[in-house]
């Protein structure tokens, strides 16, 4: 199984943070997908490139794996952190799906939001 997420109207600051902010479903697009992963890394991006739609997700939750592609001249590039939530590393997704693995969702809740808590921290 694997779930694409579409972002339509990015945050107009470029510059990484964590500072989230509510976001009403004009802002994101996001539906669950049973298509296979080649289907959402093909056609599907070509699909959402020629929309417009900025940056498009696919994530690969049998296969713990995060796709994150922004729109550049016309052609979605891979890139490792998203324009929708700035400064969260993809990495982080990832090693959240490989926490389902060792646990609960409720473990892997409460594993995440403690790395989101840490990435917050002054430096």
């Amino acid at each position: 199984m694997t779930a694409a997420i579409d972002t339509v109207s990015p945050p107009q600051s470029a510059t990484p943070s964590l500072q989230w902010q509510p976001a009403t479903w004009d802002d994101y697009l996001a539906y669950r997908d049973q298509d296979p992963l080649a289907m959402n890394l093909d056609q599907k991006k070509k699909l959402y490139a020629a929309m417009g739609i900025p940056e498009y997700w696919v994530v690969n939750i049998p296969g713990k794996q995060v796709f994150v592609f922004h729109l550049e001249k016309g052609a979605y590039q891979q890139r490792e952190h998203s324009l929708a939530l700035p400064g969260l590393p993809i990495t982080l997704l990832e090693t959240t799906l490989e926490q389902l693995e060792e646990g609960t969702n409720g473990s892997a809740a409460l594993w995440f939001a403690q790395q989101i808590e840490s990435l917050q921290e002054p430096s």
